[in-house]
């Protein structure tokens, strides 16, 4: 079989097995969301206030850092248990990097067209009663460009994922010890992510960097993050393409 061939036969497998699960999920955030909504739409004493939609976010917001911690988890927890797979089938290292990339970029932008949709779904059905959904969106001047906010969202979630398989090949590859450095060297990654973009995640660990670069022109946003996923994935790389494999 071609390499060509070993990498779409991996990226199917691989994305297939992603999506059962992430079925799950997408159900429980629209579930979620939609729910919480009806309740706050609901709520007798800020009626008046919703009605302008100033309280609830709508689903493409509400599920974005969803979506990046999934991300971040399957990036975690799969790659113990795929590699080891494929590489004792017969498929080379190249070849599962390859086409778990794929799949992971792909199921990125499943997530995103996903949530997309139903965003939009939401809001036609609660405007028909009336309530409409706080105009916040991901990137400031963006709100009408529905392609390349479809786009930030893919390409942010996906290296989301990239910082999660980090920490997955350094424990798989070295003792604990020295996978904890992975995790420190995620979260500097983490780190760099939210200093390009202002609704990062970096935030979370400190409100004093919030929004550092703030005033970043979205060019150097897009290339600070296509710059470090090049740099995930070539440490990836690196670390998969002699690792043993441990039966």
């Amino acid at each position: 079989m071609k390499s060509k061939s070993r990498t779409w036969s991996v990226f199917k497998d691989i994305y297939e097995s992603y999506f059962k699960y992430t079925i799950w999920f997408i159900i429980a955030i629209i579930i979620m969301h939609f729910g919480m909504s009806v309740l706050s739409f609901r709520g007798a004493a800020a009626a008046a206030a919703l009605r302008d939609g100033v309280e609830r976010y709508n689903l493409y917001i509400t599920s974005y850092s969803a979506s990046g911690a999934f991300m971040l988890i399957i990036g975690i927890v799969t790659g113990f248990i795929q590699m080891p797979f494929y590489v004792t089938h017969g498929v080379t290292r190249k070849d599962y990097f390859r086409g778990n990339v794929l799949a992971t970029l792909a199921l990125a932008f499943t997530l995103a067209l996903v949530f997309s949709v139903g965003s939009e779904v939401g809001k036609v059905i609660f405007l028909q009663f009336g309530y409409s959904f706080k105009e916040e969106i991901l990137i400031p001047g963006l709100s009408n460009n529905w392609l390349l906010l479809f786009f930030l969202y893919g390409i942010n979630i996906f290296a989301y994922s990239l910082m999660g398989w980090l920490i997955n090949i350094g424990f798989y590859r070295y003792h604990a010890f020295i996978g904890i450095g992975f995790i420190v060297v995620a979260l500097a990654a983490l780190a760099l992510h939210g200093l390009v973009w202002i609704n990062g995640w970096f935030s979370i660990f400190s409100d004093d960097f919030k929004g550092i670069l703030a005033d970043n022109s979205l060019y150097l946003s897009v290339i600070g993050t296509i710059g470090l996923i090049a740099v995930l994935l070539g440490l990836i790389r690196m670390l998969t393409r002699k690792v043993p494999i441990k039966i």
